[in-house]
């Protein structure tokens, strides 16, 4: 035993090494390409996820999908992650990520059986990965030119629409679309193509159940569901203009813990506490406030009083919601109520319920114009409906923030894949060694993109590939597949359009997810792990899935 390593296991552990141990990541991560393939496109399916509750979502958004199932692979895990970076960064093209690491993945596997070292087909995907960014960002146009009528409104309703599309929201996709880019366009900081112009937390999105989804409206303003600290509190708003007040403490008496032995004590105890109640009251009345939000407490001995001034009070106000009220109103946020003078804000104020809720809307008088917040009234006849369709309106707003903000698109349909697959295949002709196995092998990868959008249409991919590819080769580079007409054509005079990052995030988060996961030759799983058989999706501890989710 001299000089051999010894490693010392828990009883029950499961190790794979070398060969077997790739192989076995490879079709974990493939299995989650495979969960969410069918979604992908125009004519993509929904799924349907039950939890362990009941609860139903129904959804074909990747990332919604992907956070739901219970998966336990760790190369698996790996793949969802990079979704889910993928949707904090853009917002949308999880579900390209995800399939593009899976077939990534896979190209990378007869590789490996022709003993190609995996760090050799890493070189190669980088190389490939420089090439076809290059490429990518080659056709991609400026946004105030990314459609025969230029002009960054036309092209940001693009990119909405396209983004609806396939979705529960594609019935009403032009109105929404047009809602989403004034939002946009309402809160976007600076011109088209300047980082960080753009910041979605000055959005916010109620949904209310009970009408048709083409009730979704916009409001100019703050809308927040809040019930008042008394219900019998009125207010003078016969011009609807209000001065608002924020206070980050509470509005009570502290506690006092104290030992009375007559009752005139407790009667000086309690007209103490009066009058620094009244203090406080005073603090707010002095200031001017129509309408106070209180972040922690209000006691209902100072409810009343506020009542009495014609003051309205909201507590129990969340952080975030009082810091959108301090955007939206110009109200400074003060932990002390004496300190309210001088740091109100003002607006328009008025109250309707909805579904037997209370839904207090500030907006913008004459003098404000454009709210620095916007708010999404989300509509639709039921809960689940509804939220698919928020589901969908964040996506829309993501993905137009973020062409907005970089001031470039790339054509849809897979048109940009394709030409990334010819210029491959000729760069690979380029690259001496077996690196240039692991760039034809890239490129073949990025045909999963056009062929399963034809394939999730009905269509027959083989043939559609092979139009789509002469196409190209006959210098039509924004040709792609229409899902509609079965046929390939110009994605741009179709006005199909995508964020350039997106395109961009999702290329990069596939190759330094598949980068990791063929960099692994060892595997050890602690007792109660499944890894799998090589050739077979791993599967983990299984708690009743859902039908056909298994």
């Amino acid at each position: 035993m001299m000089g051999q390593p010894i490693l010392v296991l828990k009883q029950g552990t499961q190790r794979e090494q070398g060969e077997p141990a790739l192989i076995l990541n490879i079709d974990a991560g493939s299995a989650i390409a495979d969960a969410v393939r069918t979604t992908l496109g125009p004519k993509g399916m929904d799924k349907m996820l039950v939890d362990g509750m009941g609860d139903t979502i129904i959804t074909n958004d990747g990332v919604t999908i992907l956070k739901e199932l219970d998966v336990e692979h760790p190369a698996a895990k790996m793949v969802i992650e990079a979704a889910k970076t993928q949707d904090d960064e853009c917002g949308d093209g999880t579900t390209s990520t995800v399939i593009l690491t899976g077939e990534l993945l896979q190209e990378a596997k007869p590789l490996i059986k022709e003993n190609i070292h995996p760090t050799v087909i890493v070189e190669g995907y980088q190389l490939a990965l420089k090439k076809a960014l290059e490429v990518l960002r080659g056709c991609a146009p400026s946004i105030a030119h990314g459609m025969q009528n230029e002009g960054v409104r036309d092209t940001l309703l693009s990119v909405a629409m396209t983004s609806m599309t396939g979705k529960s929201t594609e019935e009403n996709k032009h109105d929404l679309a047009e809602l989403v880019v004034d939002v946009i366009l309402a809160i976007a900081k600076g011109p088209s193509g300047q980082e960080d112009m753009v910041d979605l937390e000055d959005v916010a999105v109620v949904k209310l159940k009970g009408k048709a989804v083409g009730a979704t409206n916009r409001i100019n303003g703050l809308v927040i569901k809040k019930d008042k600290a008394s219900k019998g509190m009125r207010a003078d708003l016969s011009d609807g203009l209000v001065n608002i007040g924020l206070l980050s403490g509470s509005l009570r008496v502290k506690d006092h813990s104290v030992n009375i032995q007559q009752v005139e004590e407790l009667e000086k105890l309690m007209d103490r506490d009066d009058q620094e109640l009244l203090k406080l009251i005073d603090g707010v009345t002095e200031a001017g406030i129509n309408v106070l939000f209180v972040q922690k407490d209000i006691s209902d001995e100072a409810a009343g009083m506020l009542e009495e001034n014609g003051i309205i009070g909201f507590r129990r106000v969340t952080e975030e919601e009082m810091d959108m009220l301090s955007r939206a109103t110009g109200a400074t946020i003060t932990s002390k109520a004496k300190d309210l003078k001088g740091k109100t804000g003002r607006c328009l104020y008025s109250e309707k319920k909805h579904e037997g809720a209370l839904h207090v809307y500030l907006t913008a008088g004459d003098e404000q114009g454009t709210f620095p917040i916007q708010t999404i009234l989300v509509r639709g006849a039921t809960d689940h409906v509804v939220d698919e369709i928020e589901r969908s309106i964040h996506d829309a707003l993501s993905t137009v923030g973020v062409a907005y903000e970089e001031g470039l698109v790339n054509i849809g349909g897979g048109s940009s894949f394709m030409e990334i697959v010819l210029a491959l295949e000729k760069y690979a002709n380029e690259i001496e060694g077996r690196r240039s196995f692991a760039v034809k092998g890239f490129a073949k990868a990025m045909e999963a993109i056009p062929r399963t959008l034809a394939e999730n249409a009905g269509l027959d991919k083989i043939d559609t590939i092979l139009n789509l590819r002469k196409a190209h080769t006959e210098g039509h580079k924004y040709h792609g597949v229409n899902v509609v007409t079965g046929t390939v054509e110009d994605m741009r005079a179709l006005e199909v359009v995508e964020p350039h990052k997106l395109v961009e995030m999702a290329l990069v988060g596939a190759v330094e997810t598949c980068t990791m996961i063929l960099r692994i030759d060892d595997v050890i799983a602690s007792k109660g792990m499944d890894l799998g058989q090589p050739g077979q999706p791993p599967q983990g501890p299984q708690q009743g899935p859902p039908p056909g989710m298994g």
